[in-house]
């Protein structure tokens, strides 16, 4: 007998009758062909519909893990735009930026406990991500958000260059301010702590377009025994500086020691407040400006398009790797 063209039609006519209870020899007789055969196809469509089945499984798991990496990546790309938006008038100087990054990202991570705690992470008993474990992924998660967005990184670095570079000189701009407060014989532990609001004062002054501070002497409820004389009891007092924006305490004594230094503060703030002393810390504030803008437009578009672009390692599935 001459061996029968099997087609894909007809073995959907086969499969449909063995799910309707028909056994592989009736199908063999009824299409003049041997039950193995039928069997065997049959078989094989089972076997190509199951892994069909799996392969869909594993497309939905995929995309299911790529949405939760990118939702990570979109809030590590938020902890960016806070850390850009700090206020370098305000911020400690000295705080390293990996340090600043840090704090920022581990805030991020504490926001996707509970995506990392359906993978296994284990959490403490406050309810929050062990810190050198936020830290360590947060990081990894950096790196991962970098890659995917190569310009949103060299506007980052741009951002950290400037962001030295001011703090840098606005250091400078205190240890003039400190010199000054102790050439008018003021005490050094308390010129550095002066110079520090002095600086604060004249950069927003100078560079935020605020209004002048005035001073003002209030009465303090401070206790000091090292300035207060047991036999006088002299009353402490306080002097504030002040405006709309809100209040500052600079120096806090005796009325005579209050005094002196209010006067030798105007002096310091008349000196630090010259245009040639405030012009390197203002070009480099207004160019830092621009930097935060650059960061700013990135993430926004990242953030409002809902995902990063390009990919990394932690986002690559078995099909990518085969491209």
């Amino acid at each position: 007998m001459a061996r029968k063209k099997i087609d894909d039609q007809m073995a959907a006519q086969w499969i449909h009758l063995h799910k309707k209870g028909e056994s592989y020899r009736s199908i063999g007789r009824e299409f003049g062909v041997n039950y193995r055969t039928v069997k065997s196809w049959i078989q094989r469509a089972g076997e190509e519909k199951e892994k069909e089945h799996w392969e869909a499984v594993s497309q939905q798991i995929d995309a299911k893990y790529l949405d939760e990496h990118y939702r990570m990546l979109l809030k590590i790309a938020a902890a960016v735009l806070d850390v850009a938006h700090s206020d370098p008038i305000v911020t400690n100087p000295e705080l390293a930026i990996p340090v600043f990054f840090d704090m920022g990202i581990r805030s991020a991570m504490q926001k996707t406990a509970k995506v990392l705690v359906e993978r296994g992470l284990e959490l403490t008993y406050e309810g929050e991500i062990e810190v050198h474990e936020a830290d360590r992924l947060g990081r990894r998660l950096l790196d991962a958000l970098m890659e995917h967005e190569p310009l949103l990184k060299t506007a980052t670095e741009a951002w950290e260059s400037d962001w030295t570079k001011f703090q840098k000189t606005r250091l400078e701009l205190m240890e003039v301010a400190k010199n000054l407060f102790k050439n008018a014989k003021v005490d050094d532990a308390v010129a550095e702590g002066i110079s520090i609001i002095i600086v604060d004062e004249v950069l927003r002054n100078k560079i935020l377009g605020e209004e002048p501070c005035s001073s003002r002497v209030n009465a303090s409820d401070r206790d000091d025994e090292q300035t207060r004389d047991k036999r006088t009891r002299d009353k402490l007092v306080q002097l504030t500086r002040y405006n709309k924006r809100g209040e500052m305490t600079v120096y806090t004594g005796s009325m005579q020691e209050v005094e002196a230094t209010s006067k030798t503060y105007e002096k310091v703030l008349l000196q630090l407040s010259h245009e040639e002393r405030i012009y390197p810390v203002k070009d480099i504030y207004h160019s830092l400006m621009k930097r935060v803008e650059e960061v700013e437009d990135y993430v926004d578009r990242l953030i409002l398009m809902g995902r990063p672009q390009g990919q990394c390692p932690l986002c690559l599935n078995q099909s990518t790797r085969l491209l």
